[in-house]
């Protein structure tokens, strides 16, 4: 769901994977410390953010970089 050109929220990663959001953002954080960069989108309107992998650095230093605006 993370490699997904639109990326996925909490909401429907948890909801597919049967998890708690809690669990799901804790999963997240597990990616980004094993290298992989994560972007969070979060739309004009409001609602919630998007998340989605751009790319893996490979050495355990992967960031969360966060887009105010979402197309």
């Amino acid at each position: 769901m993370l490699k997904a050109k639109a990326g996925a929220d909490v909401a429907t990663m948890s909801g597919k994977l049967g998890w708690q959001p809690h669990t799901t953002r804790a999963a997240m954080t597990g990616l980004r410390k094993a290298g992989h960069d994560i972007v969070a989108a979060k739309p004009d309107g409001g609602g919630a953010a998007t998340y989605r992998i751009v790319g893996s650095t490979g050495n355990g230093t992967g960031s969360v970089a966060v887009n105010a605006r979402a197309s």
